[in-house]
């Protein structure tokens, strides 16, 4: 492990001066003739082989000068500014720790080191693998990295609408509450005033209908008076002038 640390740096700079140069000292035309940007790369092992299967990069390793032909192999990686993934047949390598990328310039496969894997295990140091088993690291492809992003972002987003959905529901259900509060109380008071008015309108009715009759009464309580007191003033009134009458014939 120390012998690993020591020697590091000095692994690392041969492998990208490596990277850079093909067997015969020239670059790898025949990886720039077989390049070809892809919306993805292969996720799975089975994926993968079916992928490289199509590409036939085994014909291409005929007929190139950049490495053995049994090294010249199927890859499926980012470009060096991580915004697009290529298909290429190109010499493989070996990754230390990093994500590879495809260099068109250089043409050839090499570490990206703006994109650190990440180490799980300290004590066995950071993944080191060969350049086409890029599929088994998903870090390594910017479309699935913006895939899982825009899942975050649609998963955010549809939290969002349904707390507005939930918060607007809410808001129509107190104001269809309230509303329909009002509309029983003023049912309620809207009956009383009615009520009310249905008693006035019969305690008026019957004042009068009461009043009638003691007016009624009164009248024929008066009249009857009147009738017994004109009976009284006529008897008397007749009485009188027969008194008078029979005074005037004894006087005379």
């Amino acid at each position: 492990m120390t012998m690993f640390k020591k020697y590091r740096l000095l692994l690392l700079v041969i492998l990208l001066i490596g990277n850079h140069i093909g067997v015969d000292g020239n670059i790898c035309k025949k990886s720039l003739e077989t390049l070809r940007i892809v919306e993805t790369c292969p996720s799975t092992k089975s994926e993968w082989e079916s992928a490289a299967q199509r590409k036939n990069c085994e014909f291409h390793a005929r007929n190139q000068s950049c490495s053995e032909p049994s090294k010249f192999k199927y890859h499926c990686v980012s470009n060096v500014f991580f915004n697009e993934t290529m298909e290429v047949c190109a010499p493989e390598r070996k990754i230390i720790g990093h994500c590879p990328e495809f260099n068109t310039q250089g043409a050839t496969i090499q570490n990206n080191y703006d994109r650190a894997l990440k180490c799980n295990n300290l004590s066995q140091g950071c993944p080191i693998f060969l350049s086409t088993d890029t599929y088994l690291y998903s870090d390594c492809y910017p479309d699935r990295i913006t895939t899982t992003k825009e899942n975050f972002n649609l998963s955010n987003t549809t939290e969002s609408q349904n707390s507005i959905l939930v918060l607007v529901l809410s808001v129509v259900f107190a104001v269809f509450f309230l509303l329909a509060i009002a509309g029983f109380i003023f049912l309620i008071r809207k009956r009383r005033q009615k009520n009310g008015r249905i008693k006035r309108k019969l305690g008026k009715t019957c004042w009068q209908k009461n009043n009638r009759r003691k007016t009624n009464k009164s009248s024929v309580i008066r009249k009857e008076k009147f009738h017994q007191m004109s009976t009284v003033e006529d008897k008397n009134t007749c009485f009188t002038k027969t008194t008078y009458k029979k005074t005037r014939v004894e006087k005379s």
